[in-house]
């Protein structure tokens, strides 16, 4: 199935300082390798043969995200009058992603190489109680 790792692992570290009300989340994940796009063939019978690829040929081989890893941080702070100030940031790692070209005899190539950045979030919530 497309887009389904291989297998994902995941840990997580959380602290919670009850006597200020902190709450600290450390996340990381890693994801094994994933089927992007499958391999296409022209499996189009054609009565006289025609120059160029012939029924069946492998056209477009198979295309697979590589393992990666991230790693994930949460800060939730309680202040007066039921506010709160949040942080998260996430992808503190920031490392490469490749997705690969791979056929059905095994020979492979790199399709995208890239980064998909740090993502910082703040935010500022309110909460009532009824």
């Amino acid at each position: 199935m497309t887009g389904t790792p291989d297998y994902l692992f995941n840990a997580n570290l959380t602290y919670d300082y009850e006597p200020w009300g902190t709450q600290l989340g450390l996340f990381y994940n890693y994801q094994g390798k994933s089927l992007i796009s499958a391999a296409t063939t022209d499996a189009t019978p054609s009565p006289p043969a025609p120059p160029g690829p012939q029924p069946g040929t492998l056209l477009v081989p198979a295309i697979y995200q590589q393992p990666y890893p991230t790693l994930n941080f949460t800060l939730r702070q309680p202040l007066l009058w039921g506010f709160a100030l949040n942080f998260a940031a996430k992808n503190l790692t920031n490392p490469v992603r490749e997705t690969q070209y791979e056929t059905v005899d095994g020979q492979t190539g790199t399709n995208s190489t890239y980064t998909a950045g740090i993502d910082l979030q703040f935010g500022l919530t309110f909460s009532m109680i009824f």
